[in-house]
């Protein structure tokens, strides 16, 4: 009987071997031999004119293909090195790079590696070698593999071993395989026995919601399953192990390599870190990923206060969020007019609890077309429904712009004294001091109406109606000429 056994052997680990110096130096995953290595070095003083020169322990790095670029946006530089150039072999060796007069902390550089299958054929085919075909086959997408430079590659060893090496693993290897001989006549295939590889790749931990609080982080939300939030991505077929903080959780398992935690997130757990692990026997050290966990708080209500306005004087409507995270945005409306440009806004932090509190305030003058209209505050806070607030009516005093004084109405018949009735209208005669208003006649105009006694030695005198304010400087009147009847003694001399 034919015999394939396989060997994996491929490294997914990154060691860092000492504390930064004067920059943190990374690479992307996953590298692999005889692709572009992508370096990351984060200076600790970044200066886009000054670029870093990657450096090897072990080989001189004069002559190879390394292109260096500077990413401002995130003040970092990109080191490209093509491992194919040069025939080396960087997997296990140690980089650094110098840049400003100093050097960064040293990184090894763990390649992906590969995987060898092992074929005996049976000693039937060793007696008949010249009349079979070996073809190695991937029995999981019924296919032929074919021979391909830096990809598949074949030996013999000795005894009849064939060695099928396949470079560059990744979790598209895992499938079964097998080999697949066949002679000169039709409908003759014989194929070995299936071998099945999983290939183990480093987790991966994903959030469906972000924040721009925190780019990198997870994020959950307080009172709610973290399950519905994150996920832990591997493959291989291990079930991985999830940790918060310290606290080990359930694991249930999605779809598609897919795993959610079980656990409800509370607000002590903001900023932990949470760490997603595989590992099996076949591995020498557990695979990990972690990220910091963000934990969003519902904020309070926003609470809107309205106070008395005065024409022209700061309006002082302010509206506050307490207690949320992230922060609250508020958007002030008086009417159908959002205000929100002409207001102040301020958030500060609780470092204590990590929560904010917002105000708005509107400290625009009061204008006296807002007198009666509606105030609403709007509350938004991302991850959260949105909220409204209680409609505030606006109460804005101002003072009068004019009067109109009516004509007295003069009684029917002459007599010594008259009790005249006046009258007025005044466009917010609420603000004339001592003055009970008898009529309204719309929202912004009142008539008034008050006795006045006069004599016949008033004739020629004027009545002066003024406006008196008791809460603004305004001088404004309206006057009315007397013209009282009278009846004169005439004397006839003769």
């Amino acid at each position: 009987m034919d015999l394939l056994y396989l060997l994996i052997l491929f490294a997914l680990s990154f060691t860092r071997e000492s504390e930064t110096a004067c920059g943190n130096l990374t690479y992307l995953e996953p590298a692999f031999q005889w692709r572009n290595v992508t370096f990351v070095f984060e200076p600790d003083n970044y200066q886009s004119d000054i670029l870093p020169i990657l450096k090897n322990e072990q080989y001189n790095m004069g002559g190879q293909r390394v292109s260096v670029s500077a990413d401002p946006t995130r003040s970092v530089y990109l080191i490209v090195l093509n491992t194919y150039v040069g025939g080396r072999n960087y997997a296990g060796t140690y980089f650094s790079v110098t840049h400003n007069k100093c050097s960064s902390d040293r990184v090894r550089l763990d390649l992906r590696g590969y995987v060898e299958l092992g074929y005996f054929p049976a000693l039937s085919v060793i007696n008949k070698y010249h009349l079979y075909v070996r073809q190695w086959y991937n029995a999981t997408s019924s296919s032929d593999m074919h021979l391909l430079d830096d990809y598949l590659s074949e030996r013999k060893d000795p005894n009849w071993e064939f060695v099928l090496t396949i470079h560059n693993v990744n979790r598209w290897t895992s499938g079964n395989y097998s080999v697949r001989c066949t002679d000169d006549r039709p409908g003759r295939n014989k194929f070995t026995q299936p071998v099945e590889i999983n290939v183990i790749g480093k987790p991966s931990l994903h959030s469906y919601n972000h924040t721009s609080e925190c780019d990198d982080c997870l994020v959950g939300i307080n009172g709610q399953d973290l399950g519905s939030h994150i996920y832990c991505h591997t493959t291989g077929g291990t079930v991985p192990t999830i940790y918060v903080g310290d606290r080990k959780v359930t694991v249930h398992f999605v779809s598609n390599d897919t795993y959610r935690p079980s656990y409800v997130a509370s607000k002590d757990d903001h900023m932990k870190v949470v760490t997603c692990s595989v590992f099996n026997a076949a591995m020498a050290t557990p695979l990990n990923t972690s990220s910091k966990l963000y934990v969003a708080v519902k904020p309070d209500n926003a609470v809107l206060a309205v106070p008395t306005l005065k024409e022209g004087e700061p309006a002082e409507i302010t509206c506050s969020s307490k207690g949320g995270r992230p922060p609250s945005t508020l958007t002030l409306m008086i009417g159908t007019m959002n205000v929100t440009a002409n207001a102040s806004t301020t958030t500060i932090l609780n470092e204590e609890f990590g929560s904010f509190t917002t105000q708005i305030v509107l400290e625009a003058a009061a204008k006296r077309e807002w007198q009666t209209r509606e105030v609403i505050c709007s509350q938004r806070t991302p991850l959260f429904s949105s909220y409204k607030t209680e409609k505030e009516i606006i109460d804005c005093k101002y003072p009068p712009s004019e009067i109109l004084l009516e004509s007295p109405d003069m009684p029917s018949r002459l007599q010594d004294i008259y009790n005249l009735i006046l009258e007025w209208t005044s466009n917010k005669p609420s603000l004339l001091e001592g003055i009970i208003p008898k009529e309204i006649t719309n929202a912004r105009s009142i008539r008034s109406i008050m006795n006045v006694s006069v004599t016949k030695e008033d004739l020629g005198k004027v009545l002066i109606c003024n406006a008196v304010c008791s809460s603004f400087q305004r001088d404004i009147s309206k006057s009315y000429a007397l013209l009282v009847p009278c009846r004169f003694l005439q004397t006839l001399r003769i």
